[in-house]
């Protein structure tokens, strides 16, 4: 309750944070453990945050949630700035497309104009492609092709759609990735809530990536800071067990090489404290068309023994599990709804 509280009155805790403390200690909880959160000290030595025991089994508990970094929210700011000029002339024309767009180099390096530029080509180009309109330069290739209003109007001929996921798969004729696309539209809003449109006029969805060296690089962070962080704070702990809990980078190749770099790390590390267990928990959210709210969740466990305090590692043990070996970012969307 104390956990909780703070999570809802403190403006200084990161809500993130808070919340995975609380799925961890609940993980514990499910696990037979007796299990109960240490109290801060304030101004004093930073201690762990829970305490669990089971059997003759005692330890302490830390609890990291590493978030977004500089680079990614700096990128992800460049594209919505990027965006703004396509903007603009998808408005003055009333436009219904679907633009998808490999960046080759780091978005910091492309123009501001360079999607609003390809647009206006392909719409005075006189070839129509089965495929769309395809481009490739120094800066990266993409397509340009109609979006499918027809699929919205479908969908809302008896009923209203919400502004976000299923409105731009209907668009692109495919699932989008929650993180990385932009999408702008003119539509007669719901007097219900306005999140939602009765009628679309037009809209035009940007789905995008950027495979620059450099970039995959940058957004690949792992954990080595942490790490020397919980080696301290359970310094004094008889037994102590750590859990990092991290959302996936947006693409397979960033999130590949960051799962890469942090087994290397935490399998190299010199532990100063009694560490029995490091818990690496990789989340993918997902906002799909028949949940409100989703994580697929991918775990790593390392140890000196083979045998897990936690049973199954897992942050979400009573979750379903697919039948393969694929990371969560690996994993298909799930399957939209007919319509």
């Amino acid at each position: 309750q104390e956990r909780a509280r703070r999570l809802l009155r403190q403006r200084t805790v990161d809500p993130e944070s808070a919340i995975f403390e609380l799925a961890v200690a609940v993980a514990y909880a499910h696990d037979g453990f007796s299990t109960e959160f240490i109290p801060e000290s304030p101004g004093g030595e930073r201690r762990p945050d829970l305490a669990v025991s089971r059997g003759t089994l005692t330890a302490e508990v830390e609890c990291k949630r590493l978030g977004k970094g500089d680079y990614e929210r700096r990128e992800s700011a460049r594209q919505r700035r990027l965006f703004d000029p396509l903007n603009d002339l998808i408005h003055s024309r009333r436009l219904s497309l679907h633009v998808d767009v490999v960046y080759t180099q780091e978005l910091k390096d492309i123009p501001l104009g360079y999607l609003a530029g390809w647009v206006t080509k392909a719409l005075d180009c006189r070839i129509v492609l089965p495929s769309g309109f395809p481009w490739k330069d120094e800066f990266g290739q993409g397509s340009v092709k109609p979006a499918d209003l027809e699929a919205v109007h479908r969908d809302t001929a008896s009923s209203s759609l919400m502004l976000g996921p299923k409105m731009a798969r209907l668009l692109t004729g495919a699932p989008v990735d929650e993180r990385s696309y932009n999408m702008s539209v003119s539509a007669k809003e719901d007097p219900r809530d306005v999140r939602f449109v009765e009628r679309l006029h037009y809209g035009t969805v940007v789905t995008w990536q950027c495979v620059a060296e450099s970039s995959i690089d940058a957004r690949a962070r792992y954990v080595g800071s942490k790490l020397s962080e919980v080696d301290q704070q359970l310094r004094s702990s008889v037994a102590g067990i750590t859990h990092i809990g991290m959302d996936a980078e947006r693409d397979t190749l960033a999130a590949d090489l960051r799962r890469d770099r942090n087994n290397a790390v935490v399998q190299q590390f010199a532990f100063e404290s009694r560490m029995m267990a490091v818990y690496l928990h990789y989340f993918v959210p997902r906002v799909t068309e028949v949940s409100a709210w989703m994580i697929d969740e991918t775990p790593d466990g390392f140890g000196p023994t083979p045998i897990s305090p936690l049973s199954s590692g897992r942050i979400f043990a009573r979750s379903t599990l697919l039948d393969n070996d694929l990371a969560a970012w690996h994993q298909k969307p799930p399957p939209p709804l007919p319509e």
